[in-house]
């Protein structure tokens, strides 16, 4: 067995609990040592779980320890600059939960930091652990749609309803936004990644409807792609959605096919005129029909793919894998992890700029919006 990355945890709750402590075990060229968490009883009982030997509740613990080669930040937005330039300083590699930060000055320090340190950022969107988005960009390449037409996005669920005054989500500052970043982000990255390329405009309407926060709880857009795509981009916090609705859809279009994703559901609907595909999850073998796969399961836990997200990230701090730069318009699918920093602060540039159009009532050009990259 190769050598693995020393990693702490840094949360032990909600999305954390649910989404990464399940699958440790299962990250080939991780080694989870520590835990931390604010809540010192649950960060323990994380660290029972996992097998990790330091449970604590201060971060410069963490930081302090020069066996632990990475940190994962399952933090709040408003934590994730600070503690991600704390770590670099300290020679960590960082793995950062979505969206990387609340402003583009804070993205470009936490950038920066990981150069000075010459140490590796990277951005964990879920996503990339279904096999269906894979197939997704495959297929484009394999020129399964035709030439690119078109996409649509929506990211939506009722969370908004249930919050309080005084749950960070709920804080427009503390977030950096509402629900569209807080959501939405996740299919504006996998836009970009699917046609290799990046947004280049975005125009968009935001509404604080129904839920008690701060930042908006329903949004609509239109995206512009640097090869010349437009489509269409929405948020909700507050709406209701079941399976033959749902609210989670990611489409991409084609003059010979398409391809609909819903996420919540574990369902891809794949069409093409002429052409046949055998990928991942979808194997599609009789054109001129719509066809439907769902994404299997095992026990509670979904199937993912491997290498996951997580181990692309690992293997990279192993093998020194050169780092990607998203505004060179690199190939990301062949990269060593799927969302370096850059294309994170592509990232949450657009989920900013949606907002800044909502306000101002004009389309955004997002480079000038981003300003001189780092």
């Amino acid at each position: 067995m190769g050598r693995k990355v020393r990693t702490a945890l840094v949360s032990a709750g909600g999305y954390s609990r649910a989404n990464v402590i399940p699958y440790i075990s299962e990250f080939e060229n991780l080694e989870f040592v520590a835990v931390c968490d604010l809540d010192l009883g649950l960060a323990r009982r994380a660290a029972r779980r996992i097998g990790a030997a330091l449970a604590t509740d201060d971060y410069r613990a963490i930081l302090a320890r020069p066996d632990i080669e990475m940190v994962e930040l399952q933090t709040p937005n408003y934590l994730h600059a600070e503690q991600a330039v704390a770590a670099f300083e300290a020679g960590k590699h960082v793995f950062s939960q979505k969206p990387m930060a609340r402003t583009i000055d804070e993205a470009k320090r936490m950038i920066r930091a990981g150069r000075r340190a010459q140490r590796l950022l990277g951005v964990y969107m879920d996503g990339y652990d279904d096999p269906s988005l894979w197939d997704m960009k495959d297929a484009v390449r394999a020129g399964f749609i035709g030439k690119p037409a078109g996409f649509r996005l929506r990211y939506a669920h009722q969370g908004g309803l249930a919050l309080t005054p005084e749950q960070w989500r709920a804080s427009a500052e503390r977030v950096g936004g509402g629900c569209f970043l807080l959501l939405t982000v996740h299919l504006v990255n996998a836009v970009q990644w699917i046609f290799d390329t990046h947004f280049t405009r975005v125009t968009g309407f935001m509404k604080t409807l129904l839920a008690p926060m701060e930042g908006d709880d329903s949004t609509a857009g239109a995206l512009e792609l640097a090869n010349g795509l437009v489509g269409g981009a929405e948020a909700s916090y507050i709406a209701a959605g079941s399976l033959d609705i749902p609210n989670t859809v990611l489409e991409i279009r084609g003059t010979d096919g398409a391809f609909r994703q819903q996420r919540d559901e574990g369902l891809i609907y794949a069409y093409s005129k002429t052409e046949k595909f055998a990928g991942r999850l979808v194997h599609y073998d009789q054109p001129g029909k719509t066809l439907k796969f769902k994404r299997p399961r095992r026990g509670k836990l979904d199937v993912k793919v491997r290498p996951t997200v997580h181990e692309r990230f690992a293997e990279a701090i192993l093998g020194g894998a050169p780092y990607v730069e998203w505004f060179a318009e690199a190939n990301l699918g062949g990269a060593p992890y799927v969302c370096p920093g850059e294309q994170g602060l592509q990232d949450l540039a657009v989920c900013l700029a949606m907002a800044e159009s909502a306000r101002t009532g004009g389309a955004v050009d997002l480079q000038k919006f981003i300003g001189e990259t780092p």
